[in-house]
């Protein structure tokens, strides 16, 4: 069962208005992780920040600056943009004109397959929206249901809705889309020092996907930094590499699933990335001092 968030600040008004589900089943073909409107402040600023889902933000009005990619771009009414797992990112509402958004998170193995359809890619974030009313109509009912006890298969179910008027957003724009989004030099002087955020990146990109092939390199190209400048980033602030952190937290990881004697050495391996278990053993060794089955006998 999912535990849920709820935030109602003015039920009137829904001004801000959001729900939040937590452990959320990712193996799913879509699942929703989260959902919400806000009308902000002026100034009002976000991040910079990072998630382990997608989350699409649907500005209906006001103007307001995006960071992401370490470039700054600016976001107007009638916009979407689309952040992507453990990226970084900061927006912030203008301090004349903020926004009035929208937004909803998701996860699940087919999401980036159905992002591509409506038109995003890692690269190519920002889209304009010219389906508003379609779209607005089932995200006010999203916002609207939430304070409904048992919303689960609803709020599912209007989030392809909401897919689905993207895909066809992507028809009214195809062939004539060019990025209107400009760098606005004058705001990178306000952003924070970021080397902690790649640093919080690093760990929760470890944290949440350890049994995949993490590559450092991968890493850094999905950052937009030099990797040995996020290497040098994130011994500085850990003392040790981002190879021996991954390592240590699949060993972590490793000690945890050996108490269940169900599993077996070569299955534990496979469960924290480790693809041959004789590897497995003698690096789990030489962090443990005692061999994975002795650690669970000791258990």
């Amino acid at each position: 069962m999912n535990h849920k968030i709820l935030d109602l600040e003015n039920k009137e008004a829904l001004t801000h208005a959001y729900i939040h589900f937590q452990g959320v089943d990712r193996d799913q073909e879509i699942a929703l992780v989260q959902c919400g409107h806000q009308k902000t402040p002026p100034g009002y600023g976000y991040g910079p920040m990072i998630r382990d889902h997608y989350l699409i933000h649907l500005v209906m009005s006001g103007k307001g600056r995006l960071f992401v990619h370490n470039r700054i771009y600016t976001i107007n009414a009638r916009t979407c943009f689309l952040i992507y797992p453990h990226q970084i990112a900061y927006y912030e509402a203008d301090s004349e004109d903020p926004w009035d958004y929208y937004w909803i998170g998701l996860c699940g193995y087919n999401t980036e397959r159905i992002l591509d359809q409506a038109g995003f890619s890692y690269n190519h974030f920002i889209l304009p929206l010219n389906l508003v009313d379609p779209v607005l109509s089932v995200l006010q009912q999203m916002v609207s249901s939430i304070t409904d006890p048992e919303i689960d298969l609803l709020l599912n179910g209007l989030l392809r809705v909401v897919l689905h008027h993207l895909i066809r957003n992507r028809e009214t724009i195809a062939g004539a889309y060019t990025d209107e989004s400009v760098e606005d030099p004058k705001s990178a002087n306000r952003l924070p020092n970021m080397d902690d955020e790649y640093v919080r990146i690093i760990t929760s990109i470890i944290q949440t996907s350890f049994m995949q092939d993490i590559r450092v390199e991968n890493i850094a190209d999905r950052l937009g930094l030099n990797r040995s400048y996020l290497t040098s980033v994130f011994r500085k602030h850990t003392g040790q590499s981002i190879r021996a952190y991954l390592t240590g937290f699949r060993i972590e990881q490793a000690c945890i699933l050996l108490k269940d004697e169900r599993r077996s050495i070569a299955s534990v391996a496979s469960e924290v990335g480790f693809n041959d278990p004789l590897f497995f053993s003698r690096i789990f060794k030489s962090q443990k001092g005692v061999s994975p089955r002795e650690y669970r006998r000791s258990l």
